[in-house]
C-alpha cells in the first residue's frame, strides 16, 4: 500500500511506501516541535507540549483519486453511498467473493487492505453481505419501497474491460425473471475513460427494452445513464 502524509498543511503531500519509516524520518525534525511523540498503532505524531496536545503529523492510507485504478469491491462500496445509502431506507445486499478481498497470492496487500476497509464501510452501514434470498449471487440487489434494482458489478482488473463489460451484460440478461413493472436492472463500472468507450457501445433503445441502467462510479460521485421508461418509474434521488 502506498501512504500520503500531512504534515501542518494537509495541502503538502508526499507519498512513501511504508508508514513507520516515513514517521520516524518526520520526527527526526524535532526542530519543528518541541517533544513529539511517535504512536507507531494509528500512524500519527503527537506533540504534548503543544496547545492542544493533539496530533501534528499523520500518515494515512493513500487515497483513491490519487491511484489509477478502482476494485470491484470500491464500485459496490461508492454506489452504495451515492445512490442506494441506506439510511434513505434502501435495503442492500451484496455478493463478495474471495478474489474481491484479494485472497490468493495473486493479489497484492494493497488491494486486500483496500477491500478489507470496503468490507468493514459496507457491514458497518448495515449492508447483507452475501447471497440474496430470492435472486441469488447477485453484485448487488436494492431494494426500497417495492422497487427493485438488481446490478451487475465491474471493477478495474488485469482482464480486458471489453470482455468484462460483455460479461457483465450477459449476467444481467440471466437475472430477468424478475417481475418487471418494479425491476430496474444495471450494470455498474469505474469512471473512466477506458469504460466509457465500452458504456458506449450499448444502445440506448436496446436499454429501453431491457430495462437497464448504466452507472459510471467515482469516489465522489455516481454518473447515472438512465434508460427512458415507457412507465413512470423514479430514480433513486438523494435530498
Amino acid at each position: 500500500m502506498n501512504f500520503e502524509m500531512l504534515v501542518l498543511d494537509p495541502g503538502k503531500k508526499t507519498r512513501c511506501e511504508n508508514a513507520l519509516s516515513l514517521l520516524f524520518a518526520l520526527r527526526s525534525f524535532s526542530r519543528l516541535w518541541k517533544s513529539p511523540q511517535l504512536t507507531e498503532n494509528d500512524h500519527t505524531i503527537r506533540d504534548t507540549n503543544t496547545r492542544r496536545g493533539g496530533v501534528i503529523a499523520a500518515v494515512l492510507p493513500l487515497k483513491h483519486h490519487l491511484r489509477k485504478n478502482m476494485y470491484q469491491i470500491e464500485v459496490k462500496r461508492y454506489l452504495v453511498e451515492h445512490i442506494f445509502p441506506t439510511e434513505d431506507g434502501w435495503h442492500v445486499t451484496i455478493d463478495v467473493d474471495a478474489m474481491e478481498m484479494g485472497l490468493g497470492n495473486q493479489n497484492s496487500q494493497q488491494k486486500r487492505d483496500i477491500a478489507t476497509q470496503c468490507d468493514a464501510w459496507l457491514r458497518a452501514n448495515g449492508v447483507t453481505i452475501g447471497a440474496h434470498e430470492l435472486h441469488g449471487r447477485i453484485d448487488l440487489a436494492a431494494e426500497r419501497n417495492g422497487r427493485h434494482y438488481l446490478i451487475e458489478v465491474e471493477g478495474d482488473s488485469s482482464r480486458q474491460k471489453e470482455q468484462a463489460f460483455y460479461s457483465a451484460i450477459g449476467q444481467t440478461l440471466l437475472l430477468m425473471n424478475a417481475e418487471p413493472k418494479n425491476t430496474i436492472y444495471g450494470v455498474a463500472v469505474p469512471d473512466s475513460p477506458q469504460w466509457q468507450r465500452q458504456i458506449d457501445k450499448l444502445p440506448g433503445y436496446v436499454r429501453e427494452l431491457l430495462r437497464m441502467n448504466l452507472y459510471m462510479v467515482g469516489p465522489d460521485s455516481v454518473r447515472t445513464i438512465a434508460f427512458t421508461p415507457s412507465v413512470n418509474v423514479a430514480e433513486p434521488i438523494r435530498i
